[in-house]
């Protein structure tokens, strides 16, 4: 029967004593060094093994579960039995590093890094941000920090972009446009504009951030002007007859309709059309209730 390490390797037992020993706490600080150095697991056993370096009893038996032991063994930064063999900042280091990798890869599908490209938030203007909850579920956020009533995850998103387009193709003229130019300004316009006054009624005022002001005002501005002489929103209205939806979540193809998407504090979600119309979901609506053109 084979006989089992009683005593950390690194250290060994003398004059009745937990000792440090030389030879090993060598190979120790190896393990350490070349696991920030971008090693795995298992290429340091191997190497290990390959070197002849003995594990125990002179004999050479190495794996990844044994390294891992080593790396997160807490008794190499030392205590009242044993003495130090690395440092605690290294042993801090490697083990973040552990935990990096232990992490597992998120793969976005092309619907939802689209959805991160053109996402933003009705109140503020601001990019939705997609962030990880307790490492299993996503959800979308202002960047700003603007409160959103209900929890807004990737399904529900492409559920109420799927269910906009079905109604666009029930009905065209929920994309349809009025032919001549009207000018409505949005909560956006009047919240930059008010900080603007804000800006030029300082004492002194400061130049950057009133230009930059100006520019974000006259361009919500100009988003905020509705024209189209109709070539633009007949196109929009044939190819979207085209489009066959599919069973699962949106095809790609939609976001050649789609310019923008908003999401309101209250939960409502808005699909803004490349001919500036805006078509509202309250959320993933299955039997198509809750659709409505906003403004044109």
């Amino acid at each position: 029967m084979a006989k089992l390490r009683t005593i950390t390797f690194g250290y060994m037992i003398q004059n009745g004593r937990v000792a440090v020993d030389l030879d090993e706490a060598k190979t120790v600080r190896n393990i350490f060094e070349r696991y920030t150095q971008g090693a795995t697991l298992q290429t340091i056993a191997d190497d290990l093994v390959c070197q002849g370096v003995p594990f125990f009893l002179g004999k050479v038996r190495w794996n990844k579960n044994t390294i891992k032991r080593i790396i997160e063994n807490e008794k190499y930064v030392g205590n009242e039995i044993y003495e130090p063999i690395i440092t605690p900042e290294l042993f801090c280091k490697v083990n973040e590093k552990r935990k990096e990798r232990s992490r597992p890869t998120v793969r976005l599908s092309p619907e939802v890094k689209h959805l991160k490209e053109i996402c933003c938030c009705g109140q503020c203007g601001a990019r939705y941000k997609r962030i990880n909850t307790w490492g299993t579920h996503e959800k979308w956020m202002c960047a700003r920090g603007c409160r959103c009533d209900r929890f807004i995850d990737d399904q529900l998103l492409l559920d109420s972009i799927k269910d906009i387009i079905e109604a666009v193709i029930c009905d065209p003229g929920f994309i349809s446009f009025s032919t001549y130019s009207a000018y409505v300004p949005s909560k956006e316009v009047q919240r930059e504009e008010n900080e603007l006054i804000r800006l030029l009624e300082q004492p002194q005022i400061s130049f950057m951030p009133s230009a930059k002001s100006i520019l974000r005002a006259a361009s919500l501005r100009f988003q905020c002007c509705r024209y189209d002489p109709g070539e633009m929103t007949a196109r929009l209205q044939e190819e979207i007859a085209d489009y066959v939806p599919c069973e699962e979540n949106c095809s790609p193809q939609i976001y050649k309709f789609i310019k923008r998407v908003k999401i309101y504090p209250n939960g409502i979600i808005t699909s803004v059309f490349f001919n500036g119309a805006e078509v509202s979901a309250a959320g993933g609506m299955k039997d198509g209730d809750g659709i409505t053109k906003t403004r044109n």
